[in-house]
């Protein structure tokens, strides 16, 4: 099992939140650079959920959609 590199929070509002590795765009914020601090995922997405795998990121949308960003 690998160990995820990134981490993610949602905000009280749904907004999504990553930080850390994202040489593959794993944070999702259409970059390519680590994070320190928490940086948003980009678009008007309200999540219900988000999950961050190895090299990539899951979001689960209020409206039962689901994205996924980085290394698909």
């Amino acid at each position: 099992m690998a160990i995820s590199k990134h981490s993610a929070a949602i905000k009280s509002n749904g907004e999504g939140w990553t930080w850390g590795e994202g040489s593959l765009g794993q944070l999702g914020n259409n970059a390519t650079d680590d994070k320190s601090t928490p940086v948003s995922v980009s678009g008007s997405h309200v999540f219900a959920a988000i999950f961050t795998g190895d090299e990539f990121s899951l979001g689960l949308k209020a409206n039962g959609e689901v994205w996924s960003w980085g290394e698909n």
